[in-house]
């Protein structure tokens, strides 16, 4: 069996506030999780994708990654 893809991976580069006051995020996909078939588990990150540009809190030097369901592909 060759490698699954089963996340991508985002990271929030801005916030912004809508039409009725909520805070929102605006995310960017930066790579994916892969696995396996020997049910090991991997990450790839885009070559462009550099962590020292996304916003942080003060006071914080880590950045939060989301992995989510990747979205489906048309097509075979």
């Amino acid at each position: 069996m060759s490698a699954q893809k089963i996340k991508d991976v985002a990271v929030k580069v801005r916030t912004y506030t809508d039409r009725n006051g909520e805070k929102k995020g605006v995310w960017q996909n930066v790579g994916a999780m892969w696995k396996g078939g020997d049910g090991n588990e991997w990450l790839t990150l885009n070559r462009w994708f550099n962590p020292a540009g996304i916003p942080t809190e003060e006071g914080r030097d880590t950045i939060s990654c989301l992995l989510f369901a990747p979205k489906p592909t048309d097509g075979p």
